[in-house]
């Protein structure tokens, strides 16, 4: 499926919140669609939210639970995900298991499109969240992971490629990178990343960080929005499973093969 805003929208008096929102959900499987033009206006301008909402009151077991979203292309967005672990405002059952692979968000540009411009938003105690395979491409924005509320328990973070931006992964309260995960992500796994432009000083080990521009001359052709992986990129066959760093592109919608078969 295509899932796209009419840019016309912006000059006119629609209220525009996100593209896909799941408040009360379980068992769910998003795979290979494309979402596109987000920004902010009655919402912060995620294109992506896993937000439980028990919203009068009356749904206390609302959840969101066990959440596959795969090989999807979001882009021209003011921020990518938000996730969120319990309602707010009134009781709700806890938001877990959450997969998060092999997808492409290109364009998040929050001067293009306001908001905050992070990959990632989690607050409220989510827990058992897995970030893994996805290529994060930047115009302008924050960071790849904010964090707010409770330590965020089973945290998994690997083999994604994005800019550190100013942030990087930044928690309420704590410094940029080891710090904030520390105090937010007890026992997590964050190991095999690109975050380009970011300090290896202020992360775990096991992680990459060329500067901008070592990160651009990685994909075929980064102008054209071509975002596989070039031939000879020491990314390919770099990941914890032996596969291509970011997302595979085999099956995402509107690419082409890529000239080496990428495992699956």
């Amino acid at each position: 499926n295509t899932m796209s805003k009419q840019l016309s929208w912006r000059n006119q008096s629609w209220s525009v919140k996100n593209i896909l929102e799941l408040k009360n959900a379980r068992r769910v499987t998003v795979v290979g669609n494309t979402l596109e033009y987000n920004w902010q206006g009655g919402q912060s301008g995620y294109g992506v939210l896993f937000t439980v909402g028990n919203q009068d009151g009356g749904c206390p077991w609302c959840q969101v639970d066990h959440v596959v979203f795969r090989r999807n292309v979001v882009k021209n967005i003011a921020a990518g995900i938000q996730i969120l672990g319990i309602d707010n405002n009134f009781p709700s059952r806890q938001t877990q298991a959450i997969e998060i692979r092999d997808n492409v968000f290109a364009g998040i540009d929050n001067e293009r499109w306001g908001g905050n411009g992070y990959f990632i938003t989690l607050a409220g105690n989510p827990r058992d969240i897995t970030v893994d395979h996805n290529t994060i491409i930047t115009e302008h924005g924050s960071g790849l992971v904010q964090v707010d509320g409770p330590p965020v328990l089973g945290f998994t973070f690997t083999n994604n490629i994005g800019k550190h931006s100013a942030f990087g992964i930044i928690g309420s309260g704590r410094a940029i990178g080891l710090d904030t995960i520390r105090s937010f992500f007890p026992g997590s796994n964050i190991v095999s990343n690109v975050m380009a432009g970011g300090s290896p000083d202020r992360y775990p080990n096991g992680n990459l960080f060329p500067n901008v521009r070592q990160f651009e001359e990685q994909f075929e052709s980064y102008t054209s929005a071509d975002f596989r992986l070039r031939v000879g990129s020491p990314w390919r066959r770099a990941g914890t499973d032996g596969r291509d760093l970011g997302a595979s592109f085999t099956e995402l919608p509107g690419r082409r093969e890529p000239r080496t078969p990428i495992a699956n």
